[in-house]
């Protein structure tokens, strides 16, 4: 053992630096203070028995074992250098099985302090604080972060770089059923958030999910809520003007969709989208289809069940227009165009989509002749009847006509 101080010999090495080392038997005061002005060794040759190195220093105390203290403004009050190739500069173990021991525990008093810094300043791939919990079961945590204040941040991450896809926090999982990253907000009150993601780049993304899988039903972000009144995902646009857009999806695939909603309920009048707006002259659900050629669509509705609705327009208001096309042509696939023979009066149109409440509208393309006209339609399920008040003359063309099926609601 050695110690700086009177009785210590001075060495000077190469490179002008100041060392002490006292040969065994050399006293240590215990109890006492020992001050020396040079540096001091302690080396240690024999295995320890309660680990697989070598103890050069130990201490043991019912309150701190060791204290290592710098008066200095940018000194450091215990350093650890390890020189090996993976050796631990600083190893804290506590072998209590039970309680809230801490195997290495920092403090700082200044409000702009640190408690435990790492760094990792050479070498790709290197770490500045790792956690690990080798534990094979149990809610283990390997890096806990806690923080007291009413705008405090358990745990923090920060990248200094200004180029490259850095992260400030990265997390990742290998299990089949794991999380990379979870949020956790255990306040039962309040507008928590498990996770929160902030941007301030005007083309920055506050959130990102990113499913990297080429197949299978793999999710880029889920959402889920339990509460009858909640929200499983909400997105909100807080700018007062532009054309701001709280939700947006996008899909390169010719059959994706950018948006969909899916209602599970089996019973009850579930909604799988829907949008609302409190503005006088806002719209609830705006679709438009960008492209300048092909049958694309704004808003495509679509029913499987036999008394279903495709698209069904509402108007609380008894006096409203439920339905109104503001620009361009309508197109109804309910437009069926047929003939009357000549010499007939009547002719029988078969289509599976009549039924007996449909509502049938004819238009004579044609001319019947001097004073004849539609008298009546007879309306049955799969078919109707167009009725002319007399024939058609033998030797005349064939009258066409156009009937427009509608149905009451």
């Amino acid at each position: 053992m050695a110690v700086g101080g009177a009785a210590a010999t001075a060495v000077a090495l190469a490179g002008g630096t100041k060392t002490v080392r006292a040969a065994d038997g050399d006293p240590l005061i215990i109890g006492g203070a020992n001050t020396g002005t040079s540096t001091t060794f302690l080396s240690g040759s024999t295995v320890s028995v309660d680990t697989a190195g070598r103890i050069a220093i130990e201490g043991r105390a019912a309150g701190y074992g060791l204290i290592g203290r710098a008066t200095s403004d940018e000194g450091t009050g215990v350093a650890g250098i390890a020189e090996g190739v993976s050796g631990d500069s600083v190893i804290g173990v506590t072998n209590a099985p039970i309680g809230d021991w801490r195997g290495v525990y920092g403090q700082s008093n200044s409000t702009e302090g640190i408690g435990v810094l790492g760094e990792a300043r050479l070498g790709e791939g290197g770490i500045g604080v790792k956690g690990v919990a080798d534990a094979g079961s149990g809610s283990t945590t390997g890096v806990l972060g806690s923080s007291a204040s009413t705008s405090g941040i358990g745990v923090r991450g920060v990248v200094d770089a200004d180029s490259g896809v850095t992260r400030g926090v990265f997390g990742q999982s290998i299990s089949p059923d794991g999380r990379g990253v979870e949020g956790y907000a255990a306040a039962s009150s309040g507008l928590t958030r498990g996770v929160l993601g902030t941007t301030d780049s005007p083309i920055g993304v506050g959130v990102e999910g990113a499913a990297t899988a080429l197949n299978g039903q793999a999710v880029g972000v889920h959402g889920r809520c339990s509460s009858t009144d909640g929200f499983a995902l909400l997105g909100s646009a807080t700018a007062a003007s532009g054309r701001a857009i709280a939700v947006q999806g996008e899909t390169s695939s010719p059959d994706g969709l950018a948006v969909e909603g899916f209602n599970l309920a089996t019973t009850g009048g579930g909604v799988a989208i829907e949008g609302n707006s409190l503005s006088p002259l806002g719209v609830g659900v705006h679709g438009a289809a960008l492209a300048v050629n092909g049958p694309a669509r704004g808003v495509f509705g679509q029913s499987n069940s036999l008394d279903g609705i495709g698209v069904d327009a509402f108007n609380l208001n008894p006096t409203g227009i439920g339905l109104r096309v503001s620009s361009g042509r309508s197109q109804f696939t309910t437009i069926i165009d047929g003939t009357i023979s000549p010499g007939t009066h009547s002719t029988t149109v078969a289509d599976s989509r009549i039924i007996a409440n449909s509502q049938v509208l004819i238009m004579l393309m044609g001319n019947p002749g001097t004073g004849n006209a539609v008298s009546w339609v007879n309306v049955a399920a799969g078919s109707f009847t167009v009725n002319l008040i007399k024939a058609v003359l033998p030797n005349a063309a064939a009258v066409p006509f156009r009937a427009f099926i509608i149905e009451k609601a």
